[in-house]
């Protein structure tokens, strides 16, 4: 994924490549110490899964993570049969190999899994789950090692989607998807299957093991001490960070919605939480502090709300663009995949969103542009309506932005989003607002480009006015259209403010058809233009 460039270890003098162990013990002879193995823990045994409660018990005991349950209606108005309980598995039958389904009890901590996906796994109806059970050994190797693990952890509870979801259902997904949120954040506890590419692998059996040596601290007395010594395998960003499940877009969400993370990689277990990440072989890395670091918050986003508005706005074109660059199967989950994410940024900025853009960040989110070098393939097409062109979920691929600047923005009506109310007279404005497509409505002030002409090229095209490059433009599509003459200024350069030539940040648009109050626009690409040459007046217009 994208958390740990750059880590840093702990200062431990010079053994900062190397994890280590200690015991201290009777002094024997070399033979008998050389004969001892060092406390290197493996997988599927009663001292790892020991290590694992100990990371909980002391995360619940001494860091802030716990506290989430505000996220949780049920749990403050449980006692309301309207509020929504999760479909989960009982794994706390005594017969080990029953499980089935029901519904969260009141007050229970449950696990979640997280994992990629796979084909689902040939079992009875959910309502035949729920009434009859079904059985461990017809589970995928990933969701048996999810059950291991969630019953070692001392959880009755377990929660799959794949298991508890009706798959191909879009009834209910419609209801369970919005749920999302809730259902990571106020889990006991979340497990990363990141060594599993399919559901065929389980995570608990690993390939490799850490190589050591023994050097041992004698003294003249009867005690002496053993230090086992071994090869450095905490490589978090290449075993988590970079691995197959992080490369997937639903885990982005997954993984900043939970406020606790077991990581199962190839090479060792990951602890990780609001304090940072801890090594199976007790080693704690740090993140730096820059805008990665808000991404562990097992509260986010309440340390990226105390950092200022820049700092925020430069978050989430980050987050947006890490978002992009993951994979997904169905091009059309690129609106549900982090719609959980969303709605919780919503709600506690208390801004609203609409198609990953915020109205508190309208300007700064606007000014996306398809990533250079990738192929501009045709808009996504979304079974229930389409996602306005201003909106990078419009399109599949990688984004990218175009200033990460301190901007000056237009006045509030200039640009904005549509109210429910703003939009009434003729028919065919109100067959718009009656479908809901008020939602897809930007208001903007349409202005149009000065004595300017373009020179085509890829990624980018040249504006050229008075014999020079004045600005810049990306196309979202391939380019088809001659020289766009309407743009939306959607900000200014701050850094700029007594600069002669000062740059405006803007958005190329065509006309699509006139109503009889309104025109309404489709946005063609963005770019920057020496302000002179956009004309100073406008004319109020939506942009679809």
């Amino acid at each position: 994924m994208f958390l740990y460039s750059g880590l840093s270890l702990p200062s431990l003098t010079n053994l900062t490549n190397i994890a280590y162990y200690s015991t201290l013990e009777k002094e024997t002879s070399t033979e008998k110490r050389s004969q001892r193995e060092p406390p290197i823990l493996q997988t599927i045994s009663a001292p790892y899964f020991q290590l694992l409660r100990k990371w909980l018990e002391n995360c619940g005991q001494h860091h802030n993570c716990s506290q989430r349950e505000q996220y949780w209606s049920t749990r403050k108005q449980c006692d309301n049969p309207e509020q929504y309980w999760p479909t989960v598995i009982f794994a706390g039958n005594p017969d080990l190999k029953k499980l089935k389904l029901q519904k969260l009890e009141k007050g229970q901590d449950y696990i979640v899994l997280s994992h990629c996906w796979g084909t689902p796994p040939d079992l009875k109806g959910r309502q035949k789950r729920k009434t009859e059970g079904f059985s461990y050994d017809d589970l995928p190797k990933i969701f048996q090692d999810a059950v291991q693990v969630t019953r070692e952890l001392g959880i009755k509870y377990l929660w799959i989607d794949a298991l508890c979801i009706v798959q191909n259902d879009k009834e209910e997904w419609k209801k369970e998807g919005k749920h999302m949120e809730n259902v990571f954040a106020s889990a006991y506890c979340t497990i990363a299957a990141s060594s599993s590419p399919s559901w065929e692998h389980g995570f608990l059996e690993r390939k490799l093991s850490p190589q050591y040596f023994q050097v041992y601290f004698g003294a003249n007395g009867r005690y002496g001490r053993n230090v086992y010594v071994c090869d450095n395998t905490n490589d978090f960003s290449n075993d988590v960070d970079e691995g197959s499940l992080s490369g997937r877009a639903w885990v982005l969400q997954e993984r900043m919605l939970s406020r606790r993370t077991i990581h199962f990689s190839e090479n060792q277990t990951y602890w990780e939480c609001g304090n940072g990440v801890i090594c199976e072989n007790f080693t704690q890395l740090t993140c730096p502090p820059e805008r990665k670091q808000y991404v562990l918050d097992s509260n986010f986003p309440q340390q990226l709300k105390k950092s200022g508005y820049d700092s925020m706005a430069d978050f989430f074109q980050f987050l947006f663009k890490r978002y992009t660059e993951c994979g997904i199967t169905v091009k059309s989950d690129r609106k549900v995949a982090i719609s959980g994410l969303i709605q919780r940024i919503e709600s506690t900025f208390k801004t609203e969103a609409r198609y990953g853009i915020f109205s508190y960040f309208l300007s700064k989110l606007l000014l996306w542009k398809r990533a250079d070098g990738k192929e501009k393939t045709a808009p996504i097409v979304y079974q229930d309506g389409e996602v306005p062109s201003w909106s990078w979920m419009a399109y599949d691929g990688e984004i990218d932005f175009i200033s990460s600047s301190r901007l000056m923005v237009p006045d509030y009506s200039d640009l904005r989003f549509a109210p429910e109310q703003n939009l009434s007279g003729s028919l065919s404005e109100a067959e718009l607002m009656v479908r809901g497509f008020w939602k897809r409505m930007l208001m903007v002030q349409v202005r149009r480009l000065k004595n300017c002409h373009m020179e085509q090229g890829e990624p980018k095209c040249t504006i050229i006015a008075d014999g020079r490059s004045v600005g810049t433009l990306w196309f979202d599509m391939k380019i088809t259209e001659s020289f766009p003459d309407d743009v939306v200024v959607v900000g200014m350069d701050k850094s700029q403010q007594k600069d002669s030539k000062q740059t405006y940040y803007i958005l190329a648009v065509k006309k699509e058809y006139k109503a009889p109050r309104w025109s309404a626009y489709v946005r063609l690409g963005v770019g920057e233009i020496e302000a002179q040459y956009v004309s100073n007046e406008g004319n109020g217009a939506i942009l679809m």
